[in-house]
């Protein structure tokens, strides 16, 4: 059975190492998409409400 050090030290465990550090950092930037392009329906969801909003207002000012 090999050592701690030796272990560590083993090019296959690098390997290993480098393969999972790869999977923790794509599943974070998947996660990261995920909520940037849920932010960018919230924007797009209320600039659209705040363009309705500003057609309401004009018209009820035209009336006043």
């Amino acid at each position: 059975m090999q050592t701690k050090d030796q272990l560590i030290k083993n090019p296959h465990f690098k390997k290993l190492e480098n393969l999972n550090k790869q999977i923790r950092i794509s599943d974070v930037i998947s996660v990261l998409v995920a909520q940037s392009t849920q932010l960018i329906d919230m924007v797009n969801k209320n600039q659209t409400e705040v363009n309705r909003l500003k057609k309401e207002q004009d018209k009820l000012k035209e009336v006043a």
